[in-house]
């Protein structure tokens, strides 16, 4: 019989810390992102509230990421890397719960992230108030 105790499976493992892969391989031995770039994306930190703009946070975070570079990683490796320290509140609950199946890919994870803080039945909404506006 195992005579480990029950608390030890509950404690976090380095495996579950680690951050999930990108689809994108990394051609570098070691990278570093180092502080200020995590600081900068925390800075414009995206929460999940209903007065949020998904698009609008993921075009001004994709902008932010545009500006850096590390050598041997591509332009969507780094914002994979960056995006879960940009994430505060819902958002960075839904992460946890949504990373494990984007497998990856920066662009099913952006659209899931988009589908899930501006749903279809929101943008139907707007287009209906749109569409039925009188003066």
């Amino acid at each position: 019989m195992d005579s480990t105790p029950i608390h030890q499976y509950a404690a976090p493992t380095s495996a579950r810390l680690e951050p999930l892969e990108s689809s994108k391989p990394i051609l570098t031995p070691g990278y570093e992102l180092c502080p200020c770039l995590i600081n900068m994306v925390q800075d414009q930190s995206f929460s999940g509230e209903d007065d949020e703009n998904p698009y609008s946070y993921l075009n001004d975070f994709e902008q932010t990421c545009a500006y850096l570079r590390i050598a041997g990683m591509s332009d969507e490796t780094l914002r994979w890397k960056l995006f879960s320290f940009s994430l505060t509140g819902k958002a960075k609950c839904w992460y946890k719960l949504t990373i494990g199946s984007r497998q990856g890919d920066w662009k099913a994870l952006c659209s899931s992230f988009c589908l899930q803080f501006f749903p279809i039945s929101r943008v139907v909404s707007l287009h209906s108030k749109v569409l039925t506006f009188r003066q």
